[in-house]
């Protein structure tokens, strides 16, 4: 934000600094604070889909290409056990 320049002031004010400094908003803990809820956020759809995936039937297993002991070693993974190609700092 910017103050008047000196000269609309008139001749007989002092002139003081042209600058006011904003305040400063701390952009590392905003992003940390992101990072957090889009881990949290994609660690509660992973839980999801992994009990959605223990519900499947044999037939739509197949339809996905899994057998029943791939789908079960999948759905009994921890929900922060994240999938190299799904986690966000690879």
């Amino acid at each position: 934000m910017f103050k008047q320049p000196c000269n609309a002031l008139g001749s007989s004010q002092s002139c003081s600094a042209s600058y006011i400094r904003p305040s400063v908003q701390h952009k590392s803990s905003t992003t940390g604070l992101a990072y957090l809820f889009k881990q949290i956020s994609l660690m509660i759809d992973i839980r999801q889909e992994r009990r959605s995936l223990d519900e499947l039937t044999r037939e739509q297993l197949s339809d996905i290409g899994i057998d029943d002991e791939q789908a079960r070693k999948e759905s009994r993974r921890a929900y922060w056990d994240i999938p190299a190609p799904r986690q966000p700092w690879n």
